[in-house]
């Protein structure tokens, strides 16, 4: 006991000096002397008690300037007791302005006038009142100093509760001047069980857990208060509680508290609301304080009746909740394996109470139990500022082994909807047994006993009244239950080669095979915990199950504390965005396969050398190219050989890839997107809240650091999904969204919808590879840093027990791609092609596609050498390509179709105009070196010019509106790009292997057309390149280096340079008979033109050869050294007796020659024409001769070889031919010499 007494500070100020032992560092007591002289420099306890007009202080803190304060009180005093009786005064503030302080006390005057040695009698009732609870003196009470406090004698003196009021036992108690209680009020009470009828004694106190949340929908910010009843007494007993009350202290336990009389003979015993997970209840026994467990007591809490910004300006009611330590006990759950109090609403979190040993629940007073509202400028991640606050506090606790340097208890806890069940092990058919996973060991009691552990809050809910069960729900599910996980902490690591963190091969096969080898867990909603041996922790976590797919099964083949704890949770959501620490405690698996591993690698941007010193170091291993589990696996064999691109080699290996018919998703983190603005997020959720409400709640998610930026910051995660959020919401209020709009059903269907649970990936990337093949030619066209996927996701794995074997079925995998990227191409006179993505959706739903729509363009600059221009100039010279979807035999077909018209015209060329009607794509089914070729089949009519006189190229515009054209098909413009670097583009066109159809009905020739009134066959297109380098002179075949001879017409011909291009026209003039073996006797046109005008004029020109492959310059061997040949070859016109422009082609000087000679002598000459009646179909001709010496005309009968049509004799005059005709007539050289 140590004596008290009184030292001077300041002239009549006196400090108490064991003031010191009441444990708080600023509390301060001591005496105010009723004069400055009254007492010397020290004064005992009796010497001050003596000291009319003095006062006993009691200050939270010390005063800075005790004269000041002196002074400041004196002056004060007159108002406080006007008569001046103030005898003990406990003042709050006492070094801010008088005005600001607050005071309680104690007016009292000597029991016996003119001896104030003696007793002091109170002179008026004092209450110290804290809400509806209060402390009561009343007025008469006898104070009596003693060696160390001072004594209070009162009948009335009693502690106030809710329930009623509970008096001192024998009416004494006391004001302590030393120890821990200095400067409190102390008694004891008696509890009787409800013996007055006033209900049971915890009852009647108000012991519970309180907490409290703003209500949403109040203007005032009124807050919901949820009242947890705890304790009933179960033994009839009367209990004692000894009541400590310091007025300036009241929230603190070790100052205010009502303490259990730990020594009593027979403790009460109470029935603790909350139950183990069979139902049954739990009981608490106080205990006696040990070491630094305080003993088993009753302290206050606090909760706000409306929002506050501080505390100070906040008003309260108040309740008892429990502080130290109960024996905890389930005597009613032993069943040999131990008792499982559950912690939350349910029993998929509890700790588990040994039957073998006595279990201890310790309680903390003063634990956070406001949920604040959460403000749209506060700042991210403050988990006690989002979760709980202690604007509002209650009791916290934690179960400890009742030996000291016993093992902690085991902590269980699962996700309320989705907990796991036993997957091997059913108790009968059709069922599952229910898998308790140890998610972490809670602390043990150390055996100095000198620091308890850490404590967390509980919702305990048997008995709380139905009113507040939705607002308890909800606090417990956003803030309860996430900081309890948070404050529990992680489960211990395990070695990574110990047998029980061994991963199973099943896990990571991704086809199925051997997956009974492995324990597994499920969850109604589908997700599917591989576990270790040992079945108490998680060796992977399947989350998606796709049969249909390349790979089957989608797995995270690690899970490290971290995770295992987040997975754990009664409430589970985990946002994933920073991939080096989630790689730390989690991982894929990898694989390259040797027909695929250089290409993926060459995709990935690995360069040539370290792609195949990684495949090399693959094919060493046995076997080769191994499935890798781990990363960490992968890493120790490719490493080294991949040096600098091991971030790439990873990126090529991730097996976490959705493939929902032929889309491949590539979920591996170390291929996720890092773009700041669209970086790839995975969500994890398993909890009754919503994403756009758990969004908002930073505090709430589990494993926080996989979230946060290597600088530590939530905001860059945060940022990006509140966005996501933000536009699906605009659409889904935005009346004027179509029905079916795939953002606003996501956001109905998922982000706002608690009942959806599963694995989420946002801006998801998209393997170019792995898209269907009809449409990989798109990937060439698009922005890669825009193009991913909106969204993947997987909710529920459906699965059937039979015969202790799971079998899995389809997870419900949906997913949008939303890529859009409108502005046109513009056309250029720089580059012939252009191909660009301009948009493309595509929602998936149950695995499947269910919708799909995309817009593409390419753009057309250059064709048979001429730069275009499209006559419609809206969409530049870009053909616009539409793609839709059908399904056909249960799988989606996708085509496209051609938009507008699309009419491109040349500047100044023979062919004017190109109308191309029809695209078809085709896309190669592999790449080859790393690149992939895609092929566009144009269709449509040609249009060329019509050259007065003689239209050589007979299709296209004419008279009186006519519009003459000529069909194509088989334009093919390839289109070739690598993998790794799509918008790296290389385009060929193939005209040379155009087709035409020029039959009646596909094609319209001009009505005076050379291929109208001339019996010619269209047999293709001859296209001569030009073959040099860009800056060189032009190389390339010259129609003569084909084989044509220029021959003459009333035309204006040039001659071509590559580039050129020509319709080739078939005449067929039958065979030459026996004596050529049956030769067919045919000459093949050129009608071919340049891509450019010259001098202003269409460069044209008209050439012929014939087309036997054994015809030698002009001559056609017949047999031995018998050959029939021509000298020349001229194309003429004229009009007929109808006044129609007819064709006629006359073949000059023919004759057989044997050796040197030939015969017949003279002039011989073969007319050929479209023959009358049929000019376009059959073939008319006739012979004319003359002697070499007469002028005179002579007529030969009709003869002839083949098909031609003789009519009968007909006189040709020689004469020479018009000068006029002779300009137009191009070459006049003969073929033949």
């Amino acid at each position: 006991m140590t004596t008290p007494s009184f030292d001077r500070i300041a002239p009549g100020l006196y400090a108490l000096s064991t003031r010191a032992e009441s444990g708080l560092p600023d509390y301060w007591a001591g005496y105010a002397a009723s004069t400055d002289d009254a007492l010397g420099d020290q004064a005992t306890l009796a010497e001050t008690w003596a000291d009319v007009g003095g006062l006993y202080l009691f200050l939270d803190s010390a005063p800075a300037d005790p004269d000041g304060f002196l002074a400041a009180l004196r002056a004060l005093l007159p108002r406080l007791s006007p008569r001046g009786w103030l005898r003990l005064l406990w003042l709050a503030n006492p070094n801010a302005p008088a005005q600001a302080w607050t005071t309680q006390g104690i007016d009292a005057l000597p029991a016996t006038p003119g001896e104030p040695a003696g007793p002091w009698r109170s002179v008026r009732d004092a209450r110290f009142q804290l809400g509806s609870y209060a402390v009561a003196v009343g007025g008469g009470a006898v104070l009596t100093a003693g060696a160390d406090a001072i004594a209070v004698t009162d009948p009335r003196l009693a502690f106030s509760a809710p329930g009623g009021v509970y008096p001192a036992t024998g009416g004494a108690g006391s004001l302590p001047l030393s120890g821990a209680h200095l400067g409190g009020l102390t008694f004891p009470v008696a509890a009787h069980q409800g013996e007055t009828g006033a209900g049971d004694d915890p009852d009647r106190l108000g012991v519970m857990l309180r907490y409290g949340e703003v209500e949403a929908a109040s203007p005032t910010a009124a807050v919901s208060i949820v009242d947890m009843p705890l304790l009933q007494q179960t033994n009839a007993v009367t209990f004692t509680l000894s009541v400590s009350f310091d007025p300036l202290t009241p929230l603190r336990p070790e100052r205010t508290a009502l303490t259990f009389d730990g020594g009593a003979e027979t403790p009460p015993v109470f029935t603790f609301a909350q139950r183990t997970d069979t139902g049954h209840p739990t009981q608490v026994t106080p205990l006696a304080a040990n070491g630094a467990l305080p003993g088993a007591r009753l302290s206050f809490g606090r909760t706000p009746l409306f929002h506050a910004p501080e505390a100070a300006s906040a008003a309260y009611v108040y309740h008892l909740a429990p502080d130290g330590q109960f024996a905890l006990s389930a005597p009613e759950a032993a069943g040999g394996q131990g008792a499982r109090m559950i912690l939350g609403t349910s029993g998929a979190e509890c700790v588990v109470l040994p039957d073998d040993e006595g279990s201890i629940l310790l309680f903390r007073g003063n634990g956070a139990a406001y949920v604040p509202p959460v403000t749209p400028d506060a700042p991210a991640g403050e988990v006690e500022r989002v979760l709980l606050t202690d604007l509002g506090t209650t009791a916290h606790a934690t179960v400890l082994p009742a030996t000291p340097g016993g093992p902690g208890r085991d902590y269980l806890a699962q996700p309320l909807r989705s907990p796991l069940f036993d997957a091997e092990s059913a108790p009968a058919a059709g069922f599952l047994s229910y898998l308790a996973m140890v998610a972490a060991r809670l602390p043990a009691l150390h055996d100095s006993l000198e620091s308890p552990p850490p404590a967390w809050p509980m919702g305990v809910y048997a008995r709380i009244p139905p009113a507040a069960i939705d607002t308890a729900d909800r606090i417990e599910a956003a803030a309860l239950a996430p900081r309890r996980r948070q404050a529990i902490g992680l489960p211990e690591a395990r070695p990574a080669d110990s047998p029980a963190a061994a991963v199973p091969a099943a896990l990571v096969s991704g086809r199925g095979e051997g997956a009974g080898d492995a324990p597994l867990g499920v969850t109604p909603n589908g997700l599917i915990a591989v576990l270790t041996p040992d079945r108490n922790a998680w060796a992977g976590m399947l989350f998606a199950n796709m049969p249909r797919s390349a790979t089957q099964r989608l797995s995270l083949t690690a899970v490290g504390p971290p995770f295992q704890a987040a997975l754990q949770a009664n409430q589970v959501f985990t946002v994933v965005s920073n991939v080096d620490t989630f790689m730390g405690g989690s991982s894929v698996a990898y694989q390259l396969t040797a027909d695929t591993a250089l290409a993926r690698l060459a995709q990935a941007g690995v360069p040539p050398a370290e792609a195949q010193a990684i495949t090399q170091a693959l094919a060493a291993q046995t076997p080769p190219y191994p499935l890798f589990p781990t990363e960490a696996a992968f890493d120790a064999v490719v490493a080294a050989p991949a040096g600098d691109y091991l971030a790439q080699a990873q990126d090529a290996a991730g097996l976490l890839r959705a493939d929902i018919e032929g889309w491949t998703f590539q979920l591996s983190p170390r291929s996720w997107r890092t773009d700041p603005l669209s970086p790839t997020l995975m969500l994890i959720k398993y909890c009754a809240r919503p994403i756009t409400d758990l969004a908002q709640d930073p505090a709430a998610w589990g494993w926080s650091a996989a979230a946060r930026s290597p600088e530590g910051s939530l905001a860059p995660t945060l940022g990006v999904l509140e966005g996501i959020i933000r536009r699906a919401r605009l659409k889904a209020v935005d009346p004027d969204t179509p029905e079916g709009d795939p953002l606003a059903l996501f956001y109905h269907e998922v982000l706002d919808n608690p009942r959806w649970n599963g694995v989420l990936v946002l801006n998801a990337p998209v393997d170019f590879a792995g898209m269907p093949e009809a449409l990989r030619f798109l990937a060439a066209g698009v922005d890669q840093a825009r193009f991913f996927a909106h969204h993947v996701g997987f909710s529920v794995t459906p699965y059937t027990p039979r015969d202790g074997v799971i079998d899995l079925g389809q997870t419900a995998a949906f997913g949008l791609i939303d890529y859009n990227d409108p502005d046109d191409l513009v056309a250029s006179t720089t580059i012939p092609f252009g191909f660009k993505t301009l948009a493309m959706r595509v929602r998936f739903d149950n695995a499947r596609v269910v919708d799909f729509s995309a817009q593409a363009e390419l753009m057309v600059n250059r064709l048979f050498g001429s730069w275009l221009a499209k006559a419609d100039r809206a969409r530049g010279n870009n053909l616009i390509l539409d793609g839709s979807y059908q399904r056909v035999g249960g799988q989606p077909s996708y085509a496209f179709t051609l938009l507008g018209d699309n009419v491109y015209q040349t500047d100044g060329a023979a062919l004017v105009g190109i109308d191309v009607r029809d695209c078809r794509m085709d896309t190669a089914a592999a790449p080859v070196d790393g690149t992939l070729t895609a092929n566009f089949t144009l269709s449509g009519r040609l249009t060329f010019l019509a050259i007065p006189g003689f239209d050589l190229f007979s299709y296209g515009p004419g008279e009186a509106g006519l519009e003459g054209y000529l069909s194509f098909q088989g334009l093919v413009v390839s289109m070739a790009f690598p993998l790794s670097d799509p918008a790296d583009q290389t385009f060929s066109a193939g005209e040379a292997a155009i087709a035409f159809d020029s039959g009646p009905g596909a094609s319209l020739a001009r009505p005076e057309s050379l291929a109208a009134n001339f019996p010619l066959r269209l047999q293709g297109l001859v296209a001569a390149p030009d073959l040099s380098a860009p800056g060189e002179p032009p190389t390339g075949a010259t129609p003569e280096s084909l084989g044509f001879t220029s021959i003459s017409a009333p035309l204006t011909q040039t001659p071509l340079a590559a580039p050129w291009y020509g319709l080739a026209l078939g005449l067929d003039m039958g065979t030459l008979g026996d004596l050529s073996g049956a030769i067919g006797l045919d000459i093949t046109l050129l009608a071919a033109w340049g891509p450019e005008a010259s001098g202003g004029e269409p460069t044209v020109y008209l050439g012929l050869k014939l087309g036997m492959t054994n015809a030698i310059n002009g001559s056609l061997p017949l047999q031995g050294v018998l050959k029939l040949g021509f000298r020349s070859f001229q194309f003429e016109t004229y009009r007929d007796g109808e006044d129609r422009l007819a064709y006629l082609l006359r073949l000059r000087r023919f004759a057989l020659s044997v050796l040197a000679w030939s015969f017949p002598p003279g002039n011989n000459e073969v007319l050929l024409f479209g023959a009358p009646g049929n000019p376009r179909a059959a073939l008319g001709w006739y012979a004319a001769y003359a002697k070499e010496d007469s002028e005179e005309t002579k007529s030969l009968p009709p003869t002839g070889t083949g098909t031609g049509t003789g009519t009968g004799t007909r006189t040709i005059a020689r004469s020479r031919p018009d000068p006029a005709r002779l300009a137009r007539a191009g070459r006049r050289t003969p073929p033949v010499v």
